[in-house]
């Protein structure tokens, strides 16, 4: 995958790690929405003002955690077709360069054909994975 489309092996790397930070970040920050709430709640004059910084923090943390989700979608979407692009080329470069006496072999085509399929879906299956 990494010869087939390096830029997008990174950016979907990034975007894995950024999906596996921000729920436990979410987290923490509902912890902090119900401790300011606990505290404004038994200290009536100290007022709502830190219950809705957290709040408004957690909703721009589940704003974040939508469109990561959103663009790692698409990054490992577009990193599944480069790859599939990469091996329908491997693919082709290798029926080009065989030997004529395999294209006289009957089981030969039938194998070049099933793998010219196979390239068309397999390659995006393994790098979602």
């Amino acid at each position: 995958m990494w010869s087939a489309a390096p830029g997008w092996t990174l950016v979907n790397l990034c975007m894995l790690i950024v999906q596996a930070v921000l729920p436990a970040l979410s987290l923490l920050l509902i912890q902090q929405v119900v401790d300011s709430l606990a505290i404004a709640v038994s200290k009536p004059d100290s007022g709502f003002s830190g219950v809705a910084l957290w709040v408004g923090l957690a909703g721009l943390v589940a704003l974040v955690t939508v469109l990561a989700n959103t663009w790692g979608g698409y990054a490992a979407e577009a990193q599944g077709m480069a790859v599939t692009d990469h091996v329908a080329d491997v693919i082709h470069d290798k029926s080009i360069a065989v030997d004529l006496g395999y294209y006289e072999d009957s089981t030969f085509p039938l194998s070049l054909h099933q793998a010219q399929l196979d390239a068309l879906y397999r390659p995006a299956r393994i790098s979602m994975a």
